[in-house]
């Protein structure tokens, strides 16, 4: 989900639990690589509050490109040093993600969460 928001120049999203989980939700149900993932559904069939299945992948995980920061009141998308996040190669770090979805495939999910995001946020 990092890599998708920051594609479309998210590097950070207001803490509003409400909208990010009705607006996951929303674009996770409609997303065609959800199959890929079977983890995350198990976890919100679970009762995982969607907003902590997005920010699982914090700083302690062993990502090498994009992370969560803690949340506070905005829930920040993080680079490891190697990444500049004026520069960030969509390609090279889906190759990287688990699951086999292209950046185009995170680009997509992105847009339907953000969609849902700001509708429901005005």
């Amino acid at each position: 989900m990092a890599l998708g928001l920051v594609m479309h120049g998210r590097w950070s999203l207001p803490f509003d639990k409400l909208a990010v989980d009705l607006a996951f939700e929303s674009a996770w149900r409609r997303w065609l690589f959800t199959g890929q993932f079977p983890q995350v559904d198990t976890d919100l069939r679970k009762g995982t509050d969607p907003v902590w299945v997005i920010t699982h992948t914090d700083e302690q995980k062993h990502v090498l490109r994009l992370y969560w920061g803690e949340p506070g009141r905005e829930l920040a998308i993080h680079a490891r040093p190697i990444v500049a996040t004026s520069d960030v190669d969509a390609d090279e770090i889906a190759e990287l993600i688990d699951g086999d979805v292209p950046a185009s495939g995170w680009h997509e999910l992105a847009t339907a969460f953000l969609e849902r995001f700001e509708r429901d946020r005005q």
